[in-house]
């Protein structure tokens, strides 16, 4: 159990696991949308990531199945090549219940720098957009956030071709990259940056690649991996000067 900061007078029974921390328009294309960060009182059951604090970005008034049924996912997910049901995100199961718990007048606001300290207290990594891509958030808003928490992230974004992305957001997240939206087409917009590549073949790699280290074949004596997002947190973006990561495309 976590000993969490909380203003006085806030009793352990009303400590919530899932707040809001952004609430306004998507900077993909202005609809309402919402940013909930989720296990700030109880762990993520996540095998490859394990302890983080997990933000969800969803449209503010359409469920997260509606949106996904008629495309309008499109405001918090972009171009991304997995959007809808190709996605690995099952939002039919979490990320339904979160929102129709914003909706139902569950999830209480807090500021970003609020959500930040709290992690910061508890050492407990920052995980953006366990459903959403991150460039639907002002860059000063997800800056906030990392900047209180200070435990180290991870995050990822499939938007540098979009017409209103913000290339900020590089400082924080890994450029996606796959068939399409190639390398070589990144570095043109954007010489240098981090990307994370998904790909059917892992047996070639570039010199500066490496394949994500978290390997679901090695684990410890109790089942878990032997590396976790929590302790890697190499997909950072500018954060850390490091190789880029691979990894195999989920089928």
């Amino acid at each position: 159990q976590r000993y969490l900061i909380y203003k006085k007078g806030i009793t352990p029974m009303n400590r919530p696991n899932t707040v809001c921390f952004y609430n306004g328009p998507s900077m993909l294309d202005g609809v309402d949308i919402v940013a909930l960060a989720s296990g700030l009182t109880k762990d993520s059951d996540n095998p490859k990531t394990s302890a983080m604090l997990q933000v969800d970005i969803l449209l503010k008034d359409i469920k997260p199945q509606e949106a996904i049924k008629t495309g309008k996912d499109v405001s918090i997910c972009g171009d991304c090549s997995l959007r809808g049901n190709e996605c690995y995100v099952n939002a039919w199961q979490s990320q339904n219940s979160k929102w129709q718990s914003f909706q139902r007048g569950n999830v209480p606001y807090y500021s970003p720098a609020r959500v930040g300290e709290i992690c910061n207290f508890n050492n407990l990594p920052v995980r953006l957009g366990s459903y959403g891509d991150p460039s639907a958030l002002r860059v000063d808003t997800i800056k906030e956030l990392l900047t209180a928490a200070n435990t180290g992230h991870t995050g990822y974004t499939h938007q540098w071709t979009h017409p209103n992305f913000d290339a900020r957001i590089f400082d924080y997240c890994m450029a996606s990259v796959d068939n399409v939206h190639t390398v070589e087409r990144l570095h043109k917009l954007y010489p240098g940056v981090r990307y994370y590549r998904m790909t059917n073949d892992i047996t070639t790699l570039a010199s500066n690649e490496i394949i994500c280290p978290s390997d679901p074949n090695k684990l410890n004596i109790d089942g878990s991996r032997t590396v976790t997002c929590n302790t890697c947190k190499l997909c950072n973006g500018k954060s850390t000067q490091a190789k880029n990561i691979v990894v195999k495309e989920i089928k």
